[in-house]
């Protein structure tokens, strides 16, 4: 079976201004992981990067996340965790309410 009709997302076709940089980023997890997401991501990488106060985060992919999985909800602007359930063909179900405090996240920050 073919994959869908493939939809191009808004930044196509505009004029390249400044190189998507790939930028790898450490910190350790919430506290108390709020359910859709860590809110606010990309003031939280904006902060952490003098110089780039003003980039625009497009995409985060995970490195070693002490076994959880990361994406990046650009619309909503939230790092959301993924983990699998104990049934190892189970689907990924977001983290709710874990306490990620101890886990380091390495992740790439893609920003422009």
């Amino acid at each position: 079976m073919a994959i869908g009709t493939i939809t191009v997302g808004d930044q196509a076709g505009q004029a390249v201004s400044k190189p998507l940089r790939a930028i790898p980023l450490q910190f350790l997890g919430d506290g108390t992981y709020p359910a859709g997401g860590t809110p606010n991501f990309q003031s939280l990488v904006r902060a952490a990067l003098p110089g780039y106060e003003g980039v625009t985060l497009f995409d985060v992919t995970g490195q070693d996340c002490g076994g959880y999985v990361v994406t990046y909800d650009r619309e909503n602007d939230k790092l959301k965790v993924w983990e699998q359930t104990d049934v190892a063909t189970s689907p990924l179900i977001e983290t709710a309410t874990a306490n990620l405090s101890a886990v380091t996240f390495n992740v790439i920050c893609w920003v422009k």
